[in-house]
């Protein structure tokens, strides 16, 4: 068995790099058709960034165990859709959370609804993230909220795929981007707002390798050297063939949940490995 290494890139997002020693780990956990990433710091749960769907949470649940997760200070919710959130009473309910992080968006459907109970009757922090918010643990690694503008999200009815929470995890030298469901017209928002700051070793493909996202300007801009693809079986024929040879064609390696299973990757401050699903050697 053997590992991929990838070189890294020295990015504008670039922080004071204390990173030596230290190691983090993204967990894209295969939960059918949706999200859930667990991020780590020297084998320390820090954060969930999504939790799936209502059929999936038991699966998730089983996984965060077997990785003796019962602690998450920090849970990223990053839109309504019952794909990333409809496991939410029960990884509320079987585990400890400090803080919820919502882009304050309101909808009327069961899933979202049943959300919104939860924000207003358990023992966590609720915090409206707006643009440009930072969480820091140590000089180790920081996760900076790239999108959306609260002003946009805040109390209001909105696009939840547009306006859903886009995340920059920063280790050292090493970038990963998180993008949850955004589309090609969020795309150009990020490309123009951000530029060359967007640079990422990793890449979380939006909206489960749709036709709506992944344009290839998005891609050219991030210039992923992994690019991981969320998905499982649905009804909207995702991934598009399409975007998952615009992926392939403008990434290395291109990995999907539904194919791999659990996909893990590690940094070290300077390089990023996948260290989960291992190449056999031939």
């Amino acid at each position: 068995m053997k590992k991929f290494i990838v070189p890294a890139i020295v990015l504008l997002l670039f922080f004071a790099d204390g990173s030596e020693g230290s190691v983090v780990r993204i967990h894209f956990i295969s939960v059918g058709h949706g999200d859930a990433i667990l991020i780590e710091l020297d084998d320390r749960a820090l954060a969930l960034v999504d939790v799936g769907s209502v059929q999936s949470g038991s699966k998730l649940l089983e996984y965060l165990r077997k990785n003796e997760v019962r602690h998450i200070p920090h849970l990223f919710a990053t839109h309504n859709h019952p794909d990333h959130i409809g496991a939410i009473p029960l990884i509320l309910g079987s585990l400890q959370v400090d803080t919820i992080h919502v882009t304050g968006m309101v909808d009327d459907w069961e899933e979202a609804l049943a959300f919104t109970n939860y924000l207003q009757t358990g023992r966590w922090a609720v915090d409206t993230t707006d643009i440009g918010e930072v969480f820091f643990w140590g000089e180790n690694l920081q996760i900076e909220v790239l999108s959306p503008p609260g002003i946009e999200t805040a109390g209001k009815t909105v696009d939840n795929n547009n306006n859903s929470l886009v995340l920059a995890i920063k280790h050292g030298q090493v970038c990963v981007l998180l993008t949850a469901d955004i589309g090609q017209s969020r795309e150009n928002w990020l490309i123009e707002r951000y530029g060359l700051r967007l640079r990422s070793k990793a890449l979380k493909a939006p909206h489960h390798g749709s036709h709506a996202g992944n344009s290839q300007p998005f891609l050219e801009m991030v210039k992923p050297e992994v690019a991981v693809i969320c998905i499982g079986p649905n009804d909207w024929g995702y991934p598009s063939d399409e975007t998952v040879r615009r992926l392939e064609n403008n990434c290395p390696i291109v990995l999907r949940t539904d194919r791999d299973g659990d996909v893990v990757i590690q940094s070290d401050g300077d390089n990023i490995t996948v260290i989960s699903p291992a190449e056999t050697e031939p």
